[in-house]
């Protein structure tokens, strides 16, 4: 009974004292932070991976940035004949769902084409682009505001680039009022 009694009491004493002692690490040395407020990669670490030959492209313009659009002719006639491809894609209730949007959705934004990859054609009233189209919004050359006359009123698209290089993109298909 009594060796009963101290091996209790000496477990009693080692989970006691297994619970109190810590043996914590120091923490791990942080290497100073660089002006941009981000901490300084050591040298021998920059070593191990050198950046490719290629990663600075050669067309003057800094990496992720993209030259800024302006309203030239050429921007204008662009935005007009991405709204008229677009208007016309658009305008073709009598196809099918897939045939449909395999012509729209290559035109749209990417927001654009979650709005509308559930339309049904068949309730798109407008069958036919019947005019040429006009811009009435260009106070940004990023955005514009175009009106392109069908078969059932005129319909104002709003297009948008990312810059200069980037194609004009459908963002919006606005009916004239009345059509349904």
């Amino acid at each position: 009974m009594r060796t009963r009694m101290a091996a209790a009491a000496m477990a009693a004493v080692l989970l006691v004292t297994g619970c109190t002692v810590s043996r914590e690490e120091p923490p791990a040395a942080v290497p100073p932070a660089t002006s941009s407020g981000s901490p300084a990669v050591p040298e021998s670490v920059r070593s191990l991976t050198p950046a490719p030959s290629d990663a600075v492209p050669d067309d003057g313009v800094e990496p992720g940035r993209h030259e800024a659009p302006e309203w030239d002719e050429a921007s204008r006639q662009a935005v007009v004949d991405a709204a008229v491809a677009a208007m016309t894609a658009f305008a073709r209730p009598s196809l099918d769902a897939d045939a449909w949007w395999e012509g729209v959705e290559p035109l749209l934004t990417a927001d654009a084409a979650q709005d509308y990859a559930y339309v049904d054609p068949a309730n798109v009233p407008a069958s036919a682009v019947t005019g040429p189209a006009v811009i009435v919004d260009d106070t940004s050359a990023y955005l514009a505001h175009v009106e392109v006359p069908t078969d059932a009123g005129a319909y104002t698209l709003i297009l948008s680039r990312e810059d200069a290089g980037s194609p004009w993109l459908v963002s919006r298909f606005t009916p004239p009022e009345g059509a349904s």
